[in-house]
C-alpha cells in the first residue's frame, strides 16, 4: 500500500477509505464455531508493553482486568490490518491478506487498528472510513481498544508518541485527541 498511497490524492484516499470500510464490514459478521482466542488474556499476557513506563504498564494492566467484552458484540476480525497486509491494484481495488491473527472481537477494535495504523488518523482516509466522526470518539475508540491490540504498543510509538513519554492512559488518550485534530485542521 505504501508505494502507491504517494501517488493517491485527496479524492483517492477517500475512496480507499471507503473500500477499507466496505472490506471490514464485510468481515465483521458474527461467525459462529470460529475459535475464540480470549483477546483480554492474550492481551494481559502480552510482552509488546514491557518498553513503556511501570506506572502506565500497571494502569494498563488494571484496565485490563476491568474490560469486559460483551460475546454477543464480537464479529469476525482480521485481527491484523497494517499498510503489509493491503494490496492495492492499478484501479485501486483493495484486497486484505494474512488472516493468521483473525479473532472473534467487537468491530471497534478493528476500527482503532485500521485508524491508528492504515489511517494513521489522516483526515481524508478517515472521512471516507468513518463518514462524519469527532475527534473525541475515535479517541475514547482507541484509549479503549489500543491497550489490547497486541501491535498498539509499537503502533503508538510510530504514530502517537514515544514510550518513554506516555505515562498514563489519559496522556495516550489526550495525544490521540491531539494527533486527530491537527490532522483535521490540516486539510
Amino acid at each position: 500500500m505504501q508505494k502507491t498511497e504517494k501517488n493517491f490524492t485527496h479524492e483517492d484516499k477517500i475512496i480507499f477509505g471507503r473500500r477499507l470500510r466496505k472490506i471490514t464490514d464485510a468481515l465483521n459478521t458474527y461467525c459462529d464455531g470460529f475459535d475464540p482466542i480470549d483477546i483480554i488474556a492474550n492481551a494481559i499476557k502480552s510482552k509488546s508493553w514491557k518498553k513503556y513506563p511501570k506506572n502506565f504498564q500497571k494502569e494498563r494492566l488494571e484496565y485490563l482486568k476491568g474490560l469486559r467484552v460483551n460475546k454477543n458484540d464480537c464479529v469476525y476480525c482480521h485481527g491484523d490490518i497494517n499498510p503489509s497486509n493491503i494490496l492495492v491494484g492499478k484501479r485501486m481495488e483493495l484486497y486484505l491478506i494474512d488472516f493468521a491473527d483473525a479473532v472473534l472481537a467487537p468491530p471497534e477494535y478493528e476500527q482503532t487498528v485500521v485508524a491508528s495504523q492504515v489511517l494513521c488518523f489522516e483526515e481524508p482516509y478517515m472521512t471516507g472510513y468513518f463518514g462524519k466522526y469527532t475527534s473525541e470518539t475515535i479517541a475514547d475508540m482507541c484509549l479503549k481498544w489500543l491497550p489490547v491490540f497486541d501491535n498498539g504498543a509499537a503502533t503508538i510509538a510510530a504514530n502517537i508518541g514515544s514510550a518513554k513519554i506516555i505515562t498514563s492512559l489519559n496522556m495516550m488518550r489526550d495525544k490521540i485527541y491531539l494527533l486527530i485534530e491537527k490532522e483535521r485542521n490540516r486539510c
